[in-house]
């Protein structure tokens, strides 16, 4: 199981995109309601670059600018956290139905009068 949070685009406004994959074969890719110029996101660390962050902020305009990182760091983080606490709670519902939904899919249905029949039930 692992998760990433990525950038889909390398310039301009993007949105986070969240993957996550239970297995090898399974991939699930989902947008974040974040989004952040692609020049100033860590893919390394998966936060806003600590870079842009000014070492000692003399004017108000670098003050804010820190609280703004800080406070996107941290909400990101919040995010995050959320998703893996959701995902390890609900890891085996998710991957039990996965299988389930895999195992439908490749079922072989010889006849057309038995297929009317799966979709009925369904």
């Amino acid at each position: 199981m692992s998760t990433k949070l990525y950038l889909r685009k390398n310039s301009g406004n993007v949105k986070i995109s969240l993957r996550y994959r239970p297995d090898r074969q399974t991939n699930i890719v989902i947008a974040t309601p974040f989004t952040i110029e692609a020049e100033k996101w860590d893919s390394k660390k998966e936060i806003y670059s600590e870079s842009f962050k000014k070492k000692k902020p003399t004017n108000e305009i670098d003050k804010k600018q820190n609280i703004f990182i800080d406070e996107f760091n941290f909400k990101l983080s919040e995010f995050k956290t959320s998703i893996y606490s959701f995902i390890l709670n609900n890891n085996f519902d998710v991957s039990s139905r996965n299988k389930t939904f895999n195992n439908e899919k490749s079922l072989f249905i010889p006849f057309y009068i038995n297929f009317i029949r799966f979709m009925f039930k369904q």
